[in-house]
């Protein structure tokens, strides 16, 4: 189970994600992207703005990664979305931060 959610998570949103993400090609792009996501502006992407901002760039996005992530199931799809989050978040403290979101 793990490996295919592994391949899954692959082929639907594991090339999409920072900084693929945001299409950000520079650390300046980068950033803007992380304050664009950081909605309350205290420096910090906590799960519910990133979860945000992922859905709202993979609306936007058309391409295979885009819609094979939007065919899984809502309860895939958040798994998915926190295992990352979960991944980048180094430290474990529930949030991301600038330094995170470019890795």
């Amino acid at each position: 189970m793990k490996k295919i959610r592994s391949i899954l998570f692959t082929l639907s949103v594991g090339i999409l994600f920072v900084p693929d993400l945001s299409g950000a090609s520079s650390l300046e792009e980068e950033e803007r992207s992380f304050k664009a996501a950081d909605l309350n502006h205290d420096g910090r992407l906590t799960w519910p703005e990133f979860e945000q901002a992922v859905r709202k760039i993979l609306s936007i996005r058309d391409n295979f990664q885009a819609r094979a992530f939007q065919m899984l199931g809502p309860k895939t799809q958040e798994t998915l979305m926190k295992e990352h989050f979960a991944s980048m978040d180094k430290d474990h403290k529930g949030y991301l931060l600038l330094r995170e979101w470019h890795q």
